[in-house]
């Protein structure tokens, strides 16, 4: 009986190591998009490139789209883009910003913008980029954004890398593999006539 009750105990054990990491948040992708309602490649980003990457991903994807044409909202891209120092070629919509990248128009956000949320989902997520107040006027010490990344760049800035989540989550498999011999272990004993 004694046997029973440890192999129900290491059962129950299992079950609470095992139901720990369920509730375990999952890897979000932050990103900020910059665009327009009179701009021909903002409305075809907004219209066809965005809906199936956002229905790929889901919630694992979190977008904050901010429509310029709004004075307000014009003076927060314009104070972005020089929080994070972007060159002046690439002031324009739409402009995406995305972990340590941004893309700028409809080629790079449709070329790119699949690469870097896989590359970012792989490194644990990322957070919104942190936009500039409107009535900030002290220098910023924000790092410069990198400018889009070549596919393979993309890709080799997380080779090697594992994420936090992934490791947990091999420590737990493996856990629960040990837990699972030592109940095997523990019934099969049971179930052995004693010696004695």
């Amino acid at each position: 009986m004694r046997k029973f009750a440890l192999a129900a105990g290491v059962l129950l054990l299992m079950f609470f190591v095992l139901a720990g990491p369920a509730g375990a948040e999952e890897p979000v992708v932050r990103a900020v998009l910059f665009w327009s309602t009179t701009c021909p490649h903002c409305q075809e980003v907004v219209n066809n490139v965005l809906p199936p990457i956002q229905a790929k991903y889901g919630n694992k994807f979190d977008l904050l789209k901010i429509e310029v044409s709004d004075e307000a909202n014009s003076q927060i891209f314009l104070a972005t883009l020089q929080k994070y120092q972007i060159p002046e070629e690439d002031w324009g919509v739409p402009f995406l910003i995305i972990g340590k990248f941004y893309l700028v128009g409809q080629d790079q956000i449709a070329q790119y913008l699949d690469q870097a949320i896989e590359s970012d989902l792989a490194a644990g997520g990322t957070a919104f980029p942190v936009l500039p107040a409107i009535t900030s006027s002290t220098p910023s010490t924000t790092p410069t954004l990198s400018p889009t990344p070549t596919p393979s760049s993309l890709l080799l800035r997380v080779k090697g890398q594992l994420s936090a989540t992934l490791l947990a989550g091999g420590f737990v498999l493996l856990l629960a593999l040990a837990l699972l011999v030592a109940v095997l272990r523990v019934l099969w004993l049971a179930r052995r006539p004693s010696t004695k």
